[in-house]
């Protein structure tokens, strides 16, 4: 099942891939956002089973977040619509590519962009709440 996300979904359920479960007041601290944003979120990831959060007050993922691939997200969609330059480039190189890892500097040549721009790119698309890194290190 591929999902539409929104930012604060997508960061949330990437936090909770690479660190476990979590408070979701350490949550909000962490991705330095209102506890009222995180627990919305949190209420949609939820009911999406994304995640269990039976008091929203800790969030852990499911089998299924377990195995989610956010950058499968229909939002990729939405984002490449208004995304520009080198972000757009990597979004759409990582679902043109399937996924197959790549070097920064080889996606520089590829996409004629230059290292730093790659790495800009890549930390604002993380930002984001896409994994890119996992596939471009």
């Amino acid at each position: 099942m591929i999902l539409n996300l929104d930012r604060m979904q997508r960061k949330i359920l990437l936090l909770l891939k690479r660190e476990g479960p979590m408070d979701t007041d350490v949550i909000a601290a962490r991705l330095s956002a209102p506890l009222n944003n995180v627990r919305e979120a949190v209420a949609a990831l939820t009911a999406e089973d994304l995640i269990s959060s039976p008091d929203f007050s800790v969030a852990e993922l499911t089998g299924f977040g377990e195995i989610y691939n956010l950058l499968r997200d229909e939002s990729i969609e939405d984002e490449l619509d208004h995304l520009k330059g080198c972000r757009a480039a990597i979004l759409r190189y990582i679902q043109e590519t399937e996924l197959h890892p790549v070097t920064p500097q080889s996606l520089a040549l590829h996409l004629n962009c230059t290292e730093g721009e790659i790495s800009d790119a890549l930390d604002a698309l993380e930002e984001s709440g896409y994994p890119v890194k996992d596939i471009v290190s």
